[in-house]
């Protein structure tokens, strides 16, 4: 099934069971892309986030498998443009937005998640725990740390100028 780069996913009621229950259905290495879903990001973001996972192939074998659909009655992109992919964030010239804590903090622990895999659920939880942007540094820098000796220096720099630029400031 083609999906359109400003469909927005989200996960089915099988889809959370089998995140829950840890199902057979769910492909491990599809359950760091499944979890993103969250009806907010596009096609194209989980796209970017996902691409060590295999990108939009994975999206549409999460959706031919009943996991994840569509979000259904949304505006048209046009009508409400999506947010820019992290490839894009902090790029060109102007800052990127400051996302409030709650955002950064959930969107910084499903990139660690997506980007490292299991191995950063523990680094996600006391992600999504932290209360004050000061007690996230540590854990960036670990998440960072991380993402160098996995990845490379590249999703380091990808990185800090997509996500990272939108650290909120207090």
């Amino acid at each position: 099934m083609p999906l359109e780069p400003h469909t927005r996913l989200t996960k089915t009621d099988q889809g959370r069971e089998a995140i829950a229950r840890r199902l057979p259905e769910l492909p491990p290495r599809l359950r760091p892309v499944l979890i993103m879903m969250d009806g907010k990001r596009t096609v194209a973001e989980l796209s970017l986030l996902a691409d060590a996972m295999g990108g939009q192939a994975a999206l549409a074998q999460l959706v031919d498998l009943g996991l994840a659909e569509p979000v259904p009655g949304l505006v048209p992109s046009s009508l409400s443009p999506a947010p820019p992919p992290l490839a894009e964030l902090g790029s060109g010239g102007a800052p990127a937005a400051a996302l409030s804590l709650e955002q950064f903090r959930t969107q910084l622990a499903d990139y660690f998640e997506a980007q490292l895999g299991p191995s950063a659920q523990m680094l996600a939880i006391q992600i999504r725990a932290c209360q004050q942007v000061r007690d996230l540094k540590p854990l960036i820098a670990r998440g960072t740390d991380n993402l160098q000796h996995f990845k490379g220096l590249a999703a380091v720099k990808a990185f800090q100028q997509g996500l990272g630029s939108q650290m909120p400031t207090a």
